[in-house]
């Protein structure tokens, strides 16, 4: 049947477009709906959850930039949080530029130098991951007397 035949090839594709660009909400839903008619209702579900939240993490973004961030430009915490937000959205280089605008606003922003320290160990960069490791340790102790 050409049917099944077309949503075959509709599942490998997008399946392949939500693979190579993870935070696109249209490529997502997409993959939700041929999994949905598919009748794999379980595998549907779970990725139409994904999509909602990464409805919510973008609603939340515009909410951070027009509130907090813009009513408190030096609060490491704001840009730490959509730092985090595109990560979970696959977005690694927006969550750098973030995370650096979260360490300009306070170089000393601990859950930064956390985040970075694991992140750098994961893009394969040890000599970052270790400075910020060491930066969070120094941070850590100094917290502790």
């Amino acid at each position: 049947r050409a049917d099944l035949g077309e949503l075959r090839a509709a599942h490998r594709d997008l399946a392949r477009a939500a693979d190579r660009d993870p935070g696109n909400v249209a490529v997502r839903s997409q993959y939700a709906l041929v999994l949905a008619r598919a009748g794999k209702a379980a595998d549907a579900a779970r990725r139409q959850a994904e999509v909602d939240r990464m409805k919510a993490d973008g609603e939340r973004i515009t909410e951070l930039i027009v509130g907090p961030l813009q009513a408190r430009p030096g609060d490491p915490a704001v840009p730490h949080e959509i730092a985090q937000i595109a990560l979970r959205a696959g977005r690694v280089p927006e969550a750098l530029r973030w995370h650096e605008a979260a360490l300009r606003a306070d170089p000393d922003h601990l859950p930064t130098h956390r985040v970075l320290a694991a992140l750098y160990h994961e893009l394969g960069n040890p000599a970052l991951a270790a400075r910020h490791r060491a930066t969070a340790q120094r941070l850590t102790a100094r917290a502790k007397d």
